[in-house]
């Protein structure tokens, strides 16, 4: 077998996991289906809607009374006895309306009845299929790290660039092609890495530059006083008396300015001073 064909069979090894991991997530979501379609009594009564047809129905019974008044009174001129036939019309009409909607109703009630019960079944059958078709993906698994070793099943994207670098000769196996692939996306990581720093620190820059701008520099606003005390405008300010370094107290004649004696020297000499002063 070929490098080439090496890397179709893992193409077509890793179309077959995929199948498998289709299979479980179909599973699941028929599982989840069939729930939406169990449902109770209230909520079959509900769809069904009794009342609504218990208002129709009663129009068409008060429809139907009221011809038949109007024809028994033209035709036996007696207003009671139109009447009583008519109401006998309208409440036998909506005896029948009443007893047909609930057969209706009962007949619905106990088809869902059933329907819930072959959904509850299959459910059941669904769930019990569930951890052998896992256990078919795992072990199907198992044997792909053997069959394709170059490459793991997360890096299948990957393949279209190993065939590139076998087929431009970069590479002689796919195992040299893996390793190639390996060092470049390590590489982009640590471009990444880099470029995500340096951002980073831009953002920082801009962030303490907009602050500065909005709150001014607090140093700026702090300002030596100028305000002169009594004392500074009566006397005067009385300058610093400067002090003088080693070397400025050096004599031309120092040969060594260096040497230990000469450095004893001036810090004896000024250590004097602070005893007198």
């Amino acid at each position: 077998m070929t490098e080439l064909e090496r890397l179709d069979h893992a193409e077509e090894l890793f179309k077959r996991y995929e199948l498998k991991e289709a299979k479980i997530t179909q599973n699941k979501e028929n599982q989840a289906y069939l729930q939406t379609l169990i449902h109770d009594d209230v909520y079959v009564q509900e769809l069904f809607d009794m009342k609504s047809r218990l208002t129709r129905d009663t129009g068409i019974a008060g429809g139907g009374a009221l011809v038949v008044f109007l024809i028994v009174l033209i035709i036996s001129r007696t207003f009671l006895v139109s009447l009583g036939i008519a109401a006998f019309v309208f409440i036998g009409a909506m005896a029948f309306f009443i007893s047909f909607n609930r057969y209706k109703l009962d007949q619905k009630m106990e088809k869902q009845s059933e329907t819930n019960e072959w959904i509850i079944d299959e459910i059941e059958r669904l769930r019990n299929l569930e951890p052998e078709i896992v256990k078919l993906k795992e072990d199907y698994v198992k044997g792909l790290d053997e069959e394709v070793p170059f490459i793991s099943l997360s890096d299948e994207k990957y393949l279209t660039d190993l065939r590139e670098y076998i087929e431009t000769g970069e590479a002689d196996t796919c195992e040299d092609a893996a390793g190639i692939l390996e060092q470049k996306l390590l590489l982009q990581q640590l471009n990444s890495l880099m470029e995500n720093h340096e951002i980073e620190r831009n953002y920082i820059r801009e962030l303490e530059e907009h602050e500065k701008e909005r709150f001014n520099n607090p140093l700026e606003s702090i300002k030596p006083s100028t305000k002169k005390s009594l004392k500074e405008r009566i006397f005067g300010k009385r300058l610093k008396k400067k002090k003088k370094s080693y070397f400025d107290e050096l004599d031309d004649n120092t040969v060594d300015p260096y040497s230990p004696e000469e450095i004893m020297k001036y810090v004896n000499r000024h250590s004097k001073h602070k005893k007198k002063r």
